[in-house]
């Protein structure tokens, strides 16, 4: 009677087992009777039989469960295949070469050990392929081209990512439950889209709404180029994230659906000018059944200054800034939007407020020589809000529709901004008060945290503006003036 063998394997050399392909003379690694231990070279050859044999793949399952510490593969390692390393919790680091193409699903599932992956030319990377690496903090990801479902999810000290040009598609889950903070997304003009992919289902959770980096604790975002983002439930990508900054590059040209949706964190918005257009639903969710659907905490908006170039916004919607308002462009509106801030600001290059409605708790300064058409302001803002206007241009605005109704305008040099400090201006902080010394009279100052939260405020008399405060020892405040702007620190 044949026995039967119970491991399927061709060659056993020098400690690895091989399944082989006679016709075309290669190898791929395979498991065998005894357990792999230790470190293990993967050697580019075999000499057998008078015929030399290139070994080109580590098969499904090869190492799965063994006790390895150490991997290096031979630079004619061409791909991984699924379940390859699974549950390897003793592998501490695996040396991938540049020839290495495809890594399949669930290949490092459970490597707890690993710490450091740095990936070449390899083009693809499978569904789970390092669910669960705990240690793994630093990835490097070369000429990636895909990232499969729940790939990295559960890297819990993963807290920084580049996204490379060569990136096209990210699957669903990909970072969930890692331990993102910043995320930098490369571009550059004219490169191709990233498309995040939700059109896979998680096998821990039923779900196909956007959440490739669902419960991450993710802050900071550069975005490089456009994003594609499924939409099936027509889901933020980055919903309840404790973001607080997203730069986004000039090589942005549109911002997919709900960018903004759901994120309550963000101090600052910026578009850029390269952005041609907006809508209403790049900045709420659009069927969230909570009553606050817009970011909640945003501090500032901007729309960067760019001339002859409208940004085309559509529907109907509005902000509610907890600090500044600033209009760099032309915007194109379908309907009526509405901006409230503590101070606006109009850029240069603003010719028209068609449809558009400016409501500001303190100021509103406009660098525009020129008056912009169709202005159009509430009673409250015309008698209570104090307008600046470019130095020379004081009689201009006066008798301008939709500028004439301000009780308050006074000139202003636009070669000074807010940055720029003054010589006999500046501003101290003690226990109880900050002091701004060398304002006009009447020259308001105000005073912010950080994070955007109004301090309080004060009217310079003789000189000078007193603001009382209760901050924390060594917490940093935001003093502002027309003309200045200063950081002190709370003794």
């Amino acid at each position: 009677m044949l026995s039967m063998q119970a491991f399927a394997y061709d060659l056993y050399i020098d400690g690895i087992y091989y399944n082989a392909n006679a016709t075309k003379n290669t190898l791929v690694v395979t498991h065998g009777e005894n357990e792999y231990t230790g470190t293990i070279n993967i050697p580019s050859t075999i000499e057998y039989k008078g015929r030399t044999l290139t070994v080109i793949g580590i098969g499904k399952e090869a190492f799965k469960n063994s006790a390895i510490r150490e991997v290096k593969l031979s630079n004619t390692i061409e791909s991984i295949e699924s379940h390859a390393f699974e549950n390897c919790e003793n592998l501490q680091g695996i040396e991938f070469n540049d020839n290495l193409t495809t890594i399949g699903d669930s290949t490092f599932f459970g490597c707890k050990g690993i710490k450091r992956i740095k990936l070449g030319n390899t083009t693809s990377i499978g569904e789970y392929s390092f669910y669960d690496c705990t240690n793994l903090e630093d990835v490097q990801l070369g000429n990636i081209r895909s990232i499969g479902c729940s790939a990295f999810r559960r890297c819990s000290k993963l807290k920084e990512l580049v996204i490379p040009i060569t990136t096209k598609t990210i699957e669903n889950f990909a970072f969930a439950y890692s331990g993102l903070e910043r995320l930098v997304i490369l571009g550059e003009e004219k490169s191709n889209n990233l498309t995040f992919d939700n059109s896979k289902y998680d096998l821990f959770q039923e779900s196909c709404d956007i959440n490739t980096f669902l419960a991450t604790h993710l802050q900071y975002i550069y975005l490089g180029r456009n994003l594609k983002i499924g939409d099936a439930r027509e889901m933020s990508l980055f919903r309840e994230l404790p973001i607080k900054k997203i730069e986004i590059s000039d090589n942005v040209t549109n911002l997919p659906s709900n960018f903004f949706g759901g994120i309550d964190s963000l101090d600052t918005i910026t578009i850029p000018s390269s952005v041609k257009s907006l809508f209403q639903s790049d900045f709420q969710l659009r069927y969230s059944y909570s009553p606050t659907q817009y970011p909640k905490k945003i501090n500032n908006l901007i729309f960067k200054d760019s001339m002859n170039n409208p940004l085309y916004v559509t529907d109907e919607f509005g902000f509610s800034l907890y600090g500044d308002f600033y209009l760099g462009r032309d915007l194109d509106c379908y309907k009526r939007h509405w901006f409230y801030a503590n101070d606006v600001y109009i850029g240069k290059y603003v010719t028209t407020l068609k449809n558009i409605s400016l409501y500001a708790n303190d100021r509103i300064i406009t660098y525009a020589t020129v008056p912009p058409t169709n202005a159009s302001f509430s009673n409250s803002t015309y008698l209570n809000t104090q307008l600046y206007v470019p130095k020379g241009c004081l009689e201009v605005y006066k008798n301008a529709d939709g500028w004439k109704n301000f009780w308050n305008i006074e000139e202003f040099d636009t070669s000074s901004t807010d940055e720029i400090e003054a010589n006999s201006a500046h501003a101290t902080i003690d226990a109880n008060a900050i002091t701004i010394s060398g304002l006009k009279d009447g020259e308001v100052a105000y005073a912010y945290s950080l994070t955007g939260r109004l301090l309080g405020t004060a009217k310079s008399q003789q000189g000078k503006a007193i603001i009382n405060h209760n901050t924390s020892k060594n917490e940093v405040v935001l003093v502002k003036t027309i003309n200045h702007c200063w950081k002190i620190m709370a003794n």
